[in-house]
């Protein structure tokens, strides 16, 4: 079972406040695990998945703006 992440931790990772990822959280924007008795916690390949998906491709870029 590999190691999950606490909310410090992830948003450590993303590279944002945690204050931005618990408002990710509220409107379930972002991938994450409820255990009751531990409380939220993220695996880190979902939130690498759901980076990747986010990305913008620098053509596809250029057609969004316009």
């Amino acid at each position: 079972m590999k190691k999950l992440l606490t909310v410090a931790q992830a948003s450590e990772l993303l590279g944002i406040h945690r204050i931005s990822l618990y408002k990710l959280i509220y409107a379930r924007k972002v991938p994450f695990i409820r255990k009751e008795g531990i409380g939220i916690r993220f695996d880190p390949d979902h939130l690498e998945a759901w980076t990747k998906q986010s990305e913008v491709e620098p053509d596809e870029w250029d057609k969004k703006i316009r």
